[in-house]
């Protein structure tokens, strides 16, 4: 009996023990904010501040917009990827500070992955350290010259033409001044035919023929629910561990198609499309949204827009867009991204009109199953177009 329940005693003390243990391993630096006297998210053991998101309860943009409120009137907050502690800024001039003139000791991004298990996300320009970051981005930035933006410009408008008159057929056919459509697909398949053109030199239109090859392929490649949401959660928990390369065979079937062999190139092409492909979209799409539900500045960015055509005579040119003053209070971002989306702007408002439907929601909500801030559902991006020039 004795020998019993020294056994018994034996297990619970070596239970107490693990568990105290795991608990050591689970929360070991979960005091790094408070020992710093910054305000953080409060951790769970593990998961620390990422419970909202793993559980599908929160999106990432709706967890930084709470944490950004919550500690509004400090400088720094804190918050924890699993274990790692995460520093938020909330001071613009300590940004400018961080990324201007103390830029010397904030060089490197965080690197997720090292290229050795996944070249293509992980030798791509954001992750890439050192010297050879320093290398790629001096080889990379001529690209983003005034002179080169002008060149590429020539090709946005191309495409800019191709969707309005997808549009102006689109209303012939349909007999009415009202089409409803969803913005975000819309707009994905212009920012599309934008990086095929301007980046890989593919002439495709994705509004006439929307099942190309490549266009499903960038769908693929830019979804980040599901699987993939799991796999790019496994590299911020612990990258060294990884097997699962993040684009693998999906990407490579579209390399395929582009005909990239070089490492380096193919890492950085894969960079330029997801960059030209979804983000650009988004911004759009939110962009027409705001624009939608707020008639007033849609009004004036259309007289706006009017005017400019008039003293070019109807010719849309680079020059032309870089000195409209509204437009650049409308919408802003780096060069690339921000000439791709003012010429969409220009042609789409040049022509039409944007309405709230009874299926557009004015209020935007994020999808919590989404690492992008994605709609919750599509009906949030619904807008209608209507035909401006017989509204003029």
């Amino acid at each position: 009996m004795k020998r019993t329940l020294w056994s018994f005693s034996y297990w619970i003390a070596i239970a107490i023990i693990l568990i105290y243990v795991i608990h050591l391993v689970a929360t070991w630096n979960y005091d790094y904010f408070s020992k710093r006297n910054i305000p953080y998210s409060r951790p769970v053991p593990f998961l620390g501040s990422m419970a909202p998101q793993l559980f599908g309860r929160k999106s990432n943009a709706d967890v930084v917009w709470e944490l950004y409120k919550k500690y509004k009137g400090h400088r720094l907050s804190g918050f924890f990827q699993f274990h790692k502690p995460i520093t938020f800024i909330n001071d613009p001039e300590l940004i400018k500070m961080i990324a201007i003139k103390d830029f010397d000791h904030f060089v490197d991004h965080e690197s997720l992955v090292s290229s050795e298990v996944d070249p293509l996300f992980g030798g791509n320009l954001f992750f890439l350290k050192g010297q050879r970051w320093r290398d790629m981005r001096n080889a990379l930035t001529p690209t983003f010259t005034s002179s080169k933006m002008r060149s590429m410009f020539v090709l946005l408008n191309q495409v800019g033409q191709q969707m309005a008159e997808y549009l102006q057929d689109l209303h012939k056919t349909h007999d009415k001044d009202v089409h409803t459509m969803e913005m975000k697909d819309f707009f994905t398949r212009f920012a599309n035919d934008v990086i095929a053109t301007a980046a890989f030199g593919i002439q495709i239109n994705s509004m006439k023929d929307p099942t190309n090859e490549f266009y499903n392929a960038g769908k693929q490649l830019t979804n980040f629910e599901g699987l993939q949401k799991l796999i790019f959660l496994g590299y911020l928990f612990c990258g060294k561990i990884m097997a699962n390369t993040l684009f693998g065979k999906r990407a490579e079937r579209l390399l395929q198609k582009l005909d990239l062999t070089d490492e380096d190139i193919v890492a950085q092409a894969m960079v330029f499309f997801l960059a030209g492909f979804d983000t650009a979209s988004t911004l759009l799409c939110y962009t027409a949204h705001l624009l939608a539900v707020n008639e007033d500045a849609q009004v004036q960015l259309q007289s706006e827009i009017d005017d400019m055509l008039r003293e070019t005579g109807e010719k849309i040119s680079y020059e032309a867009i870089q000195a409209m003053k509204y437009l650049d209070m409308v919408i802003s971002g780096n060069r690339f991204a921000l000439m791709e989306a003012k010429v969409a702007l220009v042609y789409l408002l040049s022509k039409f009109s944007l309405r709230v439907v009874d299926k557009t929601t004015v209020k935007i909500e994020f999808s919590a199953n989404s690492l992008t801030p994605t709609p919750k559902v599509e009906l949030n991006t619904t807008s209608a177009l209507a035909n401006y020039a017989t509204e003029a």
